[in-house]
């Protein structure tokens, strides 16, 4: 939620800071972001329960499972457990008092870390090139005079880094997920689409 309301707060003050400034675009979103707030904490509602109340271990199990995917790193750091094996091959590194694995059985929720505990370092290196590759080639469109592919091309920004930010606490099939492949084709087409627009 954080992740996305950050994102969202950027595309507006981006929009809004040749109309109404970025001072008075920044006091509009303090005063929303503050009466959200207050509604939240002032009502009962399953966002107010999850943080303040019982959110029944969700937060605190994360923490053995990033352990288990360490151990994991530990043991195969450069080629990982094999594609779609994490949570299979997780139970014999599992170690937890809770034995975190068989009660909550599922990746571990770090996007980065179950990368890298399926296909390892190598693997999790050559996803980041291919997030900074389609990040710097989407960078030209946010440049481009053309108002339709500058807020395209910002919005898929914003969206990939929300996602990023997102899946450091929670976890993503990012192999079988098509949206995130969908989005990552998307950005290149639009920042190569800002490159022919741009050549003579």
């Amino acid at each position: 939620m954080t992740a996305v309301g950050l994102a969202v707060a950027i595309i507006l003050l981006v929009h809004w800071r040749k109309r109404v400034g970025l001072i008075q675009g920044s006091i509009i979103l303090g005063t929303a972001a503050l009466f959200v707030i207050s509604l939240i904490l002032t009502t009962q509602n399953p966002i107010r329960e999850r943080f303040f109340q019982q959110d029944y271990g969700s937060a605190y199990g994360r923490v053995p499972h990033m352990r288990v995917a360490l151990r994991i790193l530990r043991d195969r750091p450069l080629f990982g457990v094999g594609m779609n094996r994490y949570t299979a091959a997780a139970q014999y590194y599992d170690h937890t008092p809770e034995r975190i694995i068989t009660a909550w059985e599922g990746p571990v929720h770090n996007l980065f870390l179950f990368i890298a505990g399926e296909i390892g370092l190598v693997g999790l290196a050559f996803f980041l090139l291919l997030l900074g590759t389609v990040i710097r080639s989407l960078l030209p469109a946010l440049r481009s005079s053309d108002p339709l592919i500058a807020s395209t091309g910002l919005g898929l920004l914003m969206g990939l880094l929300a996602y990023s930010a997102h899946t450091q606490i929670d976890y993503s099939h990012w192999t079988h997920w098509s949206i995130l492949w969908f989005l990552l084709g998307l950005a290149i087409g639009v920042g190569r689409l800002t490159s022919s627009a741009a050549s003579p």
